[in-house]
Order: structure tokens, then sequence, then C-alpha cells
């Protein structure tokens, strides 16, 4: 933002955690906007949330479970809480720079709010991109990657499928309306056209739910599209060496 906006001295960018804005003075504003911050506060308290189910599934018979984040408090926190697990490990890392991790060590990666996050800031794209590319490395082939998410398809195929490596199902889950509401159910896959705009505009007034996106790493496919990219070099290279007809005449 000060990059961006630095040719206006009205405006001023400052980072600083909400929870403590000592370098004010008491009385300093006449006014405060507060759009998206608790959503963004809240964030951290989604990954919490997903910890303990990483915590669940350890319960349920799961014997090696990862749980990553930027954040050294967060994994610190969790560490000193679940550190009689030995099943359960936490580790702060940037999840577009995994490559702590061999290729395809995973069977599958679960992702709430993490790509969310990444595409409200800047340069989204490109981002996500990243994110979403070495999520595809460090699964194996079959793996599957889960992104539980608010967005709708409209908003979320096109990043999905710059990455040629899924199968794609979408499914929707309501979202838990209070603490002791514990059973989830998953729907049936929805059908997706290309740009998933038929399912967004079916599912726009339901606003209590959940983006499922189920994506089985299929490594066919991009071998297929290594192919075809090959073939279509191939035909084209042939195109601009053939010799034209009326040369050939003469």
């Amino acid at each position: 933002m000060q990059a961006k906006y630095g040719d206006k001295p009205a405006l001023k960018y400052i980072k600083m955690d909400v929870r403590d804005m000592s370098p004010f003075e008491s009385g300093s504003f006449d006014a405060v906007i507060n759009k998206g911050t608790l959503d963004t506060l809240m964030v951290s308290v989604s990954r919490l949330k997903l910890f303990l189910f990483c915590k669940l599934i350890v319960e349920d018979g799961f014997i090696d479970v990862v749980n990553i984040d930027i954040s050294s408090v967060l994994i610190e926190t969790m560490q000193a809480k679940y550190g009689d697990k030995p099943a359960l490990k936490y580790i702060k890392m940037d999840v577009r720079d995994m490559s702590p991790f061999e290729s395809g060590s995973f069977d599958a990666v679960i992702n709430k709010g993490t790509l969310d996050t990444l595409m409200c800031g800047e340069d989204d794209i490109s981002v996500a991109t990243q994110l979403l590319k070495e999520v595809g490395r460090v699964l194996k082939d079959k793996g599957a990657y889960i992104l539980i998410t608010f967005d709708p398809p409209i908003h979320r195929l096109h990043l999905l499928r710059r990455v040629v490596l899924w199968n794609i199902k979408l499914h929707t889950l309501e979202r838990l309306m209070s603490s002791r509401q514990i059973n989830w159910e998953l729907s049936a896959p929805w059908p997706l056209d290309r740009d998933g705009s038929w399912v967004t505009e079916v599912l726009r007034s339901q606003l209590d739910l959940f983006y499922v996106y189920v994506c089985i790493k299929d490594e066919s496919l991009s071998a297929k599209q290594a192919t075809d990219t090959d073939e279509s070099l191939s035909a084209k290279q042939a195109t601009d060496t053939e010799i034209p007809s009326s040369q050939n005449d003469t």
C-alpha cells in the first residue's frame, strides 16, 4: 500500500497490531472504521480450530499429521499444548515455500482460510498460484488437496485450474452455528461448469456455507498437457518451415 499510494500524503500505512495501538495517544482520532479486521483476527481462530480438528484426526488413528503456519506464536502455543502427542507436528513455515518437504511427501493437504487470506493481499493471483504449486508438489499422486473456503466456484475454480493437476469435486458444508453443534454433513458433489457460474448462482442466497473443493492430484493431467504442448509446438514448427507452393513451383 505504501508503494501504491506513496503519492498521497494524506494516506498513511503503518504496520501495527490492532490489539495494541499504544503508539497512538489516547483521544487521537475522530473516527475509527473497521472493515474486515475482525475477520482477519478470526483467521487465527479458524486455524486454531483446524489444529484442534487435526488432534481429532490423530485420535481417529492417523499417525503422522503435520501442521504448518507462518505465525511462530501460534505454532509455539500448539507445540506446548500437544507436545505429548508425537503424531502431531507443528512447524513454522510459509506455504508458498515448503522446500523442507520432499516432493510427494503427503497423502492429503487440508487448507482452511490460508488461500482466502493470501487473496486479500497485493499480487494475489501470483501468490495464490505459488501456494497451489507447492501443495501440488508435496502431494503424492492421487493425493487429496481439500480447500475449505467461503468463496464460491466463480472466484476459486480459475485459480485451481491454473495449476493443471487436479480432478476437482465441489461439496458444500453448513457452518457450525454454535459450539453445541458437532455434526457436519457434507453435501453430494455439485455439478461444475467451466467457470462455476451455475452453482454460484444456485447457492448465492445461502450465506452460511463453506465451499469444500476436493482436488485429487493426477500426474497424468500434467503429462497430457506437456504432450499436447509439444505436439502443438511441433505442428507450428512444421507449418513455419513448410515451403510455400508458389516458391516451390519456381
